[in-house]
């Protein structure tokens, strides 16, 4: 098949309730890093958009720039993109950043459930105590959002449970892996082709390998693709729910 040839996927789809789980659970995230932002002064989408203008140069700059821009005349969303571009390359560096074990998976699960319960009791507590009146100094303006300081740590501790439970699963592949998995599937997801000469150079730019071309991305993917789809599919979903919230917020 060629590799701009429509293609569908064979992992297993979410359900319309987990459509609308994932959805609703990213859109909780956009917003509690909207908050974030505006604390600072910064709207979250121009920080994007310029982002992915400095992205854009970036790939320019590479000689990558042309695939940047087909992907996107396809429909994939620019800031989506950059953000997984962006990803990509941290990703050797995250990995091994990453590489330790504390105990066995069950004193893993053990202590994210203490976590999880902690920072459930204290937030309970705050909010019986009337928290959201101590997060304003005498002038009325926010000094630590307590309440936003606790969804964070809520989402810390369920990432981290979610990265332990993906390294046990796919054995020998790495996050770099992954992430290339994540933009391969967002981008057939978004423009129904595979584009392997266009996500080989990003992939490439990124990694910083000017020898993967098409042809070595096409052997990854007839290698790892369905692998990671079995694990990944409803993961694969995220940048597709977050491309559509951030064109509501053009």
């Amino acid at each position: 098949m060629g590799s701009n040839e429509r293609v569908k996927t064979e992992g297993e789809e979410p359900t319309d309730q987990e459509t609308t789980g994932l959805e609703n659970a990213v859109r909780r995230v956009w917003e509690l890093n909207q908050r974030l932002c505006a604390k600072r002064g910064l709207d979250l989408a121009d920080v994007l958009n310029n982002f992915a203008a400095a992205q854009q140069e970036y790939f320019r700059d590479h000689q990558a720039e042309a695939d940047f821009i087909r992907l996107c005349d396809d429909g994939c969303e620019p800031r989506i993109i950059s953000a997984l571009g962006a990803l990509l390359e941290r990703a050797p560096g995250v990995w091994a950043a990453q590489r330790f074990e504390f105990g066995t998976p069950r004193d893993r699960e053990k202590a994210l459930r203490t976590l999880d319960k902690s920072i459930e009791l204290a937030h309970s507590h705050w909010i019986r105590v009337g928290g959201p009146e101590y997060d304003l100094d005498q002038t009325g303006t926010s000094v630590l959002d307590l309440g936003q300081l606790f969804e964070s740590l809520l989402v810390y501790a369920e990432t981290f449970r979610v990265s332990l439970e993906l390294r046990e699963k796919i054995g020998d592949l790495t996050l770099i892996d992954i992430v290339k998995y994540i933009i391969v599937a967002y981008v057939i997801e978004t423009t129904g082709r595979q584009h392997d000469a266009e996500v080989s150079s990003i992939v490439g730019v990124k990694l910083d390998k000017p020898d993967y071309d098409e042809s070595s991305h096409r052997a990854w993917r007839a290698r790892n693709f369905a692998r990671l789809e079995k694990f990944f599919r409803k993961v694969a979903h995220i940048p597709s729910t977050l491309g559509t919230i951030l064109s509501e917020s053009k």
